[in-house]
């Protein structure tokens, strides 16, 4: 397990925990960095925490998408599906979970449940790629992009 540059943004994080309001994201945030390395199941407990930590929806459907991909990566399918699902029922305009939620269902003999998230995906792919989930975690928060951007306009 290759960990060099995880350890340091790790204890970053970490760091922020004892400021208010932010323990959701940063435990959501630790649990990505391990899902990264491949420990899977401290990455799952740090997303537990996530979800019993926050109330924001695009938090809790990272925290279902990330166990989603835990699962399919330790050969789970069935809890790979069902949080997919979860991920899906809060979120349900990115690509890239619509697309393994596809095949999650594909794989479950789901095949026409699979076409109609599979279709969604990719009418959405053209529309809402920006929205996309992996993407807003990978990237930062982007959710304000569109309110920031409006205020820099305004400013000027």
């Amino acid at each position: 397990m290759n960990s060099g540059p995880f350890n340091e943004v790790e204890r970053e994080f970490e760091a922020l925990l004892a400021e208010p309001g932010m323990e959701g994201e940063v435990v959501l945030r630790i649990g990505q960095l391990r899902m990264l390395r491949r420990d899977w199941d401290t990455a799952l407990r740090w997303l537990d925490r996530a979800s019993a930590a926050t109330s924001d929806r695009i938090h809790l459907a990272a925290a279902d998408y990330f166990r989603g991909w835990i699962f399919h990566h330790a050969n789970r399918p069935a809890d790979a599906l069902a949080a997919y699902k979860a991920a899906h029922a809060r979120y349900d305009t990115s690509p890239n979970l619509n697309t393994l939620l596809a095949a999650e269902l594909m794989t479950a003999g789901q095949r026409l449940e699979a076409a109609r998230v599979l279709e969604r995906a990719m009418r959405d792919q053209h529309n809402h790629a920006w929205k996309d989930l992996w993407l807003l975690m990978v990237e930062g928060d982007a959710r304000r992009a569109g309110h920031y951007t409006r205020q820099m306009r305004e400013a000027r």
